[in-house]
C-alpha cells in the first residue's frame, strides 16, 4: 500500500531516511562550520559518506553495507511467514562516523 501518483519511490525514500543524519552531520561539520560552498572537492568528500560507520544491531557497519542489510531485512519481513525486523542504524557525532 506504499503508492503515490507523484512519487514512485516512496518505499525507497523511507528506507534511506534513517541514514540521512550521516549526510546532515557531514554538511554541518564541513560546510556550515567552515562557511564553505559546495565545491567539487566537498562533493567528492560527500560521496565518501557511504564509507562512514554507523551502529546497527549492536555492531558497526559501513553505511553502504548497513543500507543493504536494512533492505535485505525488509525483503525478509515481506516474505510470507517471516518474523524478521528492520534494524534502524544509530548515528552519533563523536563515535559513529569515521
Amino acid at each position: 500500500h506504499h503508492r503515490s501518483e507523484l512519487n514512485n519511490f516512496n518505499l525507497a525514500d523511507d528506507m534511506i531516511e534513517p541514514f540521512r543524519p550521516v549526510v546532515d552531520l557531514f554538511v554541518a561539520q564541513h560546510i556550515c562550520e567552515n562557511d564553505e560552498k559546495l565545491t567539487p572537492q566537498i562533493k567528492a568528500q560527500l560521496f565518501n559518506v557511504t564509507n562512514y560507520l554507523v551502529k546497527q544491531a549492536g555492531r558497526r557497519y559501513r553505511v553502504m553495507l548497513a543500507v543493504g542489510r536494512s533492505c535485505a531485512a525488509l525483503a525478509s519481513c515481506l516474505q510470507a511467514g517471516s518474523s524478521s525486523s528492520v534494524v534502524i542504524p544509530i548515528v552519533r557525532k563523536n563515535n559513529s562516523l569515521v
